[in-house]
This record gives C-alpha cells, structure tokens and sequence, in this order.
C-alpha cells in the first residue's frame, strides 16, 4: 500500500470511532447537523451519489489519457455498482435492507415490513446499518483514487525516454511527448476543485455522522462496508493482478 492509503485506512475508520464514542459517552449538544433535514443533508449526502458520481465521471472522461479511458469507465462503473447493491437493489431489496429486516422486528404486531412498519404508526427495531457512513466514506475513497491521476504519471515510453537522452533539442521528443500532456487543463482544474470540495463537505458530514446518529455498531458496520470496495480493489486486486486498471496521469504538464 501506498503511503496515502495507509493514512486513509487510519483516518476514516478512527473519525468514526472517535465520534461514536463522544456520542456515546458525552453526547454534544444538539446543531443544525443534528437534525436530519438540515439541507446539507437532504440535498447533498442523500443524493451524494448523484453529485459524486456526475463530477467524477466528467472528470475521468475529459482529464484521463485517451488510451486509459475505458479503464476509467470500469473503475466508475464497478464503483457505482457497488453502491447499487448495498444501498439501492440487489435482485429486490438492497443487502442493508436485506440486514434490517432480518435482524428486526415491527413494534407493532403484523406488520413484517420496515415501510409497512412506519405507516402504520410503528418502530422497526433492527440493525440498521449506517447508510450514510457507508456512502459518505465510499465516495471519499473513490475520490482520493480518482485525483491520483493528476499526481502519479505513468513511467515514460521507451521511445520518449530514449530520444530524451539522445537529443534535448529534438523535435521530435517534443512531438512524442504531447500526446501525454494533459488536454483540458481548465475543464480539469474546475472539476478536481468540485472534487476537493466534495471530499471536504463529505469528511465534514461523516463526523456530523459519527457524533448524532445511529449506534457505534451500525456506524462500524456501514464504515467497514464503505471501505471493503476501495481496499479490496485500489489496494490489492488492480495493483497486483490488474496494473492497467490503476489511474495513471500523464508525465508532462501543458505549458
């Protein structure tokens, strides 16, 4: 792993344990991110998706190196399906909705559903898996990633690295070497500025998160679920079976 992401793997998981435990043991007094309806909430970490999804995709289309585009849709799309199955569908009902009515039960008798539940005026007691640290810590993640492009340059082609050393004033260095200059400088400084600004506005509400809702397990839980994808591929898979699947940049920058 790199150095990055072991700082990753110590910073999400310790936010969440760091506010689960104030929200346990010295519960803070309550705010505006307190309540579930503030707008940062309804417009943003509720369709957090949405808005990450969008920019990044823009971002990998327009800033990636036009060979490593396709690589770049897969990431986006085993990311989003990930997403998919564990908050919105798997063949019917998502996995932590699958958890939650399994491990639950309605305070009202007959009423078997969750929703059902809810209409009717009662409470569905079960683990309830926190959906917004899972979310909010999965789309991090695949942030953090994705901007790698912009700071970790592919190893020179030997035909550039060749002609480099032969000749500094060769034209022809220079014309090798503009395919791998970065083709949207503007597009790709606007959209890895919504991208930093959304890690920020996410990290802000998963500490939001950790201090006011759910119980620690169920805030561990969504945690975990939100880190598995990243780990599993970022860490392990791509980089030692997949090296191609690895966001990779480019080796100059535009003059």
């Amino acid at each position: 792993m790199k150095r990055y992401q072991k700082n990753i793997l110590i910073l999400y998981p310790l936010t969440v344990l760091i506010g689960s435990f104030i929200h346990t043991f010295f519960p803070p007094p309550d705010t505006v991110f307190s309540n579930k309806r503030n707008p940062l909430n309804q417009y943003f970490a509720k369709r957090g998706w949405f808005w990450t999804g969008l920019t990044l995709l823009l971002f990998l289309l327009i800033s990636s190196p036009i060979p490593r585009r396709l690589q770049a849709a897969y990431r986006w799309g085993f990311a989003t399906l990930y997403w998919i199955v564990f908050a919105q569908w798997a063949f019917g009902h998502s996995i932590f909705d699958r958890v939650l009515m399994l491990s639950g039960t309605c305070s009202i008798d007959g009423h078997g559903h969750p929703k059902v539940c809810k209409l009717n005026g009662g409470e569905w007691l079960g683990f309830d898996v926190s959906g917004h640290c899972f979310l909010l810590i999965h789309m991090s993640l695949f942030i953090y990633e994705e901007l790698q492009l912009l700071v970790y340059p592919p190893p020179p082609a030997p035909a550039l690295r060749s002609s480099r050393t032969t000749s500094s004033d060769n034209n022809a260095s220079t014309s090798t070497s503009t395919a791998e200059v970065l083709p949207h400088p503007t597009l790709t400084a606007i959209l890895s500025t919504l991208l930093i600004f959304l890690l920020l506005l996410w990290y802000s509400m998963l500490i939001a998160t950790s201090l006011y809702f759910h119980s620690w397990q169920e805030k561990i839980a969504g945690t975990i679920a939100g880190m598995v994808y990243w780990f599993s591929t970022y860490a392990i898979i791509w980089p030692t079976w997949y090296p191609e699947m690895m966001p990779k940049g480019y080796s100059r920058r535009p003059e």
